[in-house]
């Protein structure tokens, strides 16, 4: 594995997410912790009204955290109405373990180059299950004869563990959809799909929020330079309206390509919310240089649409 800037980040980031048992910054309580507060709390009361002497102030102070506790949980398992998922469901091209909540829908339009437009449309289903479908073509903007991709994109996606104070969150998934042109003589995109992968991620408080995510991917494009892939990344928001995000792909299964140099895929992307619906964002991707010589990369531009029904 060459040392670069981009594998440095890979195992920051993996180190992070496997190796350090706690984090400094501060954590939202999951639900699955609010319920270990319920039990404690009962075990508690029970533990102060069986063993002598007791003091009806310990037990009031006990019988009030437990309703607390109660309160809690069950007031964010049964929403009356749906919620909107904030969860990032990708970095730029790799996915994370977000998911949408139940009843959501996103629509992302990304602006390629050579007149590039790749559309995917998802929905959540149980907070648990988000299914979804692409599709995009090249010099759909322009003078030149448009040129489809040759399939829709099939994306799946099952969050498999939900995330707790010391665990990340962990989602399972499949997406078919690469990025840009698709090469026939390759039987691939210029980015490939990712595949079948596993996607980790843990987010904290830290003058806004920061997330962590890495994962494995498997892509089935190029049959003859199939393997395991490692990613991860980073986003960090500013006052809860822009947020930027750094991510790197080893490429593996780039390796003795004739269009890729086996640096890996490092791109960053800005994003600003316009409304509670609408996201604006600018990614810089192949920072490294993979595929082709960038003056700061190869800069699309991206329309997140999300709602609920």
């Amino acid at each position: 594995m060459p040392f670069s800037f981009g594998n440095i980040l890979l195992l920051v980031i993996w180190y992070s997410l496997l190796v350090i048992p706690r984090a400094l910054l501060t954590v939202h309580r999951s639900p699955l912790t609010a319920h270990r507060s319920v039990l404690n709390a009962y075990r508690s009361l029970l533990t102060a009204h069986c063993s002598p002497p007791t003091t009806y102030r310990s037990m009031f102070i006990t019988l009030c955290s437990l309703l607390i506790a109660l309160s809690s949980p069950l007031s964010a398992q049964t929403p009356k109405e749906p919620r909107l998922s904030t969860e990032p469901v990708n970095l730029i091209d790799l996915p994370t373990a977000g998911m949408l909540y139940h009843r959501n829908y996103s629509t992302t339009l990304e602006f390629l180059d050579e007149g590039g437009l790749s559309v995917n449309a998802r929905a959540g289903f149980f907070d648990r299950l988000m299914i979804g479908v692409a599709y995009g073509g090249t010099n759909i903007i322009g003078v030149q004869k448009t040129d489809f991709n040759p399939h829709i994109g099939v994306l799946v996606r099952v969050r498999a563990v939900e995330e707790t104070y010391y665990v990340p969150a962990v989602a399972l998934g499949f997406s078919s959809q690469g990025k840009g042109a698709y090469i026939d003589s390759l039987n691939r995109y210029e980015t490939k799909s990712a595949g079948f992968y596993a996607a980790a991620s843990k987010n904290f408080e830290a003058l806004g929020f920061l997330s962590i995510h890495a994962g494995i991917h498997y892509s089935l494009e190029d049959t003859d330079n199939r393997t395991f892939n490692l990613f991860a990344g980073i986003e960090k928001t500013f006052a809860s309206i822009f947020s930027g995000m750094i991510e790197y792909d080893n490429g593996f299964s780039l390796t003795g390509s004739s269009i890729d140099r086996g640096r890996g895929l490092l791109n960053i992307g800005f994003r600003a919310s316009i409304g509670n619906d609408f996201k604006l964002g600018l990614n810089l991707k192949d920072i490294a240089q993979n595929q082709q010589d960038f003056s700061i990369g190869n800069r699309t531009i991206q329309i997140d649409y999300a709602k609920t029904f």
